[in-house]
């Protein structure tokens, strides 16, 4: 067997291990994730109360962000991506600029981190 052969069977070796072990949470490591997700949760549902037609993306990210550290996250788990319109079909897309039109789809990519336990639970919606 080459030497790639032998790395690629090693690195197969290694990812099923780190699998099985990204599988396997503490209690403890669990309440952290339960916190950081209900943080999400309620910063999505800050998003759907207040989003209005005329709001720029910016602002959402803003009320997203704002949401997280006020119940307690240490901060967002990556970047935060709020697209509308076009930007809503954008993998990835991280500009956050642009104002939101009436009955325009918006698109939340959020995770509030604690303690490096990081939520990621997406949700899209529309700008009533």
């Amino acid at each position: 067997m080459s030497g790639a052969g032998q790395l690629c069977r090693l690195l197969k070796g290694v990812l099923l291990v780190s699998t099985a072990l990204r599988g396997q949470k503490s209690a403890a490591e669990i309440a952290l994730l339960n916190t950081s997700i209900g943080i999400t949760v309620r910063a999505h549902e800050e998003v759907m109360r207040m989003l209005a037609p005329g709001w720029n993306e910016f602002e959402v990210q803003a009320l997203v962000e704002y949401t997280y550290r006020r119940n307690g996250a240490d901060r967002p788990g990556f970047t935060t991506i709020a697209g509308s319109g076009d930007n809503a079909t954008t993998l990835h897309y991280w500009r956050n600029d642009r104002a939101i039109q009436a009955g325009e789809l918006m698109v939340l990519d959020i995770g509030a981190s604690g303690r490096r336990a990081i939520a990621r639970p997406d949700r899209a919606g529309c700008a009533a």
